[in-house]
């Protein structure tokens, strides 16, 4: 979990993150790991953190970052319903 700078709260489900404000749900990111999320942190207006990979099968854990304000994955890979796209 991840308190921004705003006292809202940014969490991770092991997916996906998502952010709420005030009790109700800013953002929710597309899926960005296969399995677990790790090592939360914000920097400026960024969140950051590691999440599990399908792509680097001899390192599986990837590092991604997410705008904290729209939930735009700007660095990462998005797992959608037709494949894989990395950022």
């Amino acid at each position: 979990m991840v308190i921004t700078d705003d006292n809202d709260i940014a969490f991770a489900d092991g997916l996906r993150l998502h952010r709420v404000v005030n009790g109700s749900r800013r953002w929710q990111t597309p899926r960005i790991s296969y399995d677990g999320m790790w090592d939360l942190v914000l920097k400026g207006n960024r969140i950051c953190g590691l999440a599990c990979s399908a792509i680097e099968y001899d390192d599986p854990i990837a590092s991604f970052e997410v705008d904290v304000v729209t939930g735009e994955v700007l660095i990462g890979s998005v797992i959608d319903d037709v494949g894989l796209t990395s950022h």
